[in-house]
């Protein structure tokens, strides 16, 4: 059963007025952080594709991969380059078809959605092994959504057609893992809609389908609040769990043209698979026939351009020039404002955090494979 004790309060407060700090002033504030050098450490091996990875507790060299490519969980070892497939591929007990992004649990093993069925999936026995829980659609609808974990070991999901089989609203529900009774923490806009289809049809239609369409992004901060990241206007919105609704100020950011190099490579990422990690300039987002492409790109690209670091801060990849090889990420802070941008090594993509350094990944030319690198952050 869902409970809506704080669905009123939230609902009241969704109609706060804005902050009104000069975003502008902040931003030019703001320290700028270049990594470079080389890396600490690299497993050269390499995946065709990488989606997320989580370093293991007590030991900086031993990491949890998503899979993407091989669609499989796996155990990566810095020190001698070995690996260890966790759980097996397959629709039985504690198998996963296509494991989605990781989550480190407060006792740092990950969970995950296999994609987006009612299952979720947790490291167990020094990750040797997995335990299952599947997501009752009567509570969490038929496609829910996990958002993120916060530190107390809670689950927040995004639940789609339970607003009264709304298309265009989902409840995001905090639960943990094992119990009954869900929490409701609000209702958000799913960004599909109706749409004509010829005469007499009508047809769904997402917003984020279209590439370098303004969109929202929802994650989760340890503390358990939902931050809503929206590129129009640039901001932060969080939603923390007793309700209290916080927003940001609204930064400026440089409009970068739509340019032929863009469409080219629109066309390339619809003949072949998505790219690994995030990173910005994002070209994986698809596309449904005859939408026309905007003139500028908004600050950033899908929900995937947005994550959460273990202490909180929002990272957002930033829309760039096609010809521009330097991922760039604004940092906001948990009071919402941007502190850093951190700029990183050209051609690499984030795939995670860890203490003190970050997880990225090299697509090396002559393989066409993706290399996993430890780099120190400070």
């Amino acid at each position: 059963m869902i409970s809506n004790q704080l669905f009123t309060r939230i609902a009241a407060l969704l109609v706060a007025p804005a902050c009104t700090l000069p975003g502008a002033e902040l931003s030019a504030q703001a320290a700028v952080v270049s990594i470079g050098g080389r890396p600490l450490t690299v497993e050269r091996d390499g995946f065709a594709r990488v989606g997320s990875v989580v370093e293991l507790p007590g030991d900086s060299l031993r990491v949890v991969v998503q899979d993407v490519g091989e669609r499989r969980i796996v155990v990566v070892n810095f020190r001698d380059g070995s690996r260890q497939q966790v759980g097996h591929s397959g629709g039985g007990p504690r198998e996963y078809r296509n494991p989605g992004r990781l989550f480190p649990q407060p006792n740092g093993w990950p969970l995950f959605q296999d994609g987006r069925s009612g299952k979720l999936l947790r490291l167990v026995e020094g990750g040797r092994a997995l335990e299952e829980f599947l997501l009752d659609p009567r509570k969490f609808g038929a496609r829910p959504l996990v958002l993120g974990l916060e530190s107390a070991g809670r689950v927040v999901i995004r639940a789609d057609g339970l607003e009264g089989g709304a298309i265009d609203s989902s409840a995001v529900l905090s639960w943990t893992v094992g119990e009954e009774e869900a929490t409701k923490l609000a209702t958000m806009a799913t960004g599909v809609a109706l749409a004509e289809n010829g005469p007499g049809g009508m047809t769904l239609r997402r917003n984020a389908a279209t590439p370098f369409a303004p969109a929202t992004a929802q994650v989760v901060l340890p503390n358990g609040a939902v931050a809503l990241v929206s590129s129009t206007p640039y901001q932060v919105t969080t939603i923390a769990p007793n309700g209290v609704r916080s927003v940001g100020p609204a930064f400026p950011w440089q409009p970068i043209p739509v340019t032929a190099a863009d469409r080219a490579a629109l066309a390339q990422s619809s003949a072949g698979p998505p790219q690994s990690g995030f990173g910005g300039n994002s070209t994986s987002v698809p596309r449904l026939p005859g939408d026309p492409l905007p003139t500028t790109k908004p600050p950033f690209s899908g929900a995937d351009a947005v994550r959460v670091a273990p202490d909180g801060v929002i990272w957002v990849a930033k829309n760039r020039a096609a010809d521009d090889p330097v991922p760039t990420f604004d940092l906001f802070s948990r009071d919402r404002v941007i502190t850093r941008v951190v700029r990183l090594p050209a051609e690499r993509i984030l795939l995670g955090f860890g203490r003190g350094v970050l997880f990225l990944g090299h697509r090396d030319p002559a393989t066409d494979l993706v290399t996993l690198e430890r780099w120190a952050f400070p």
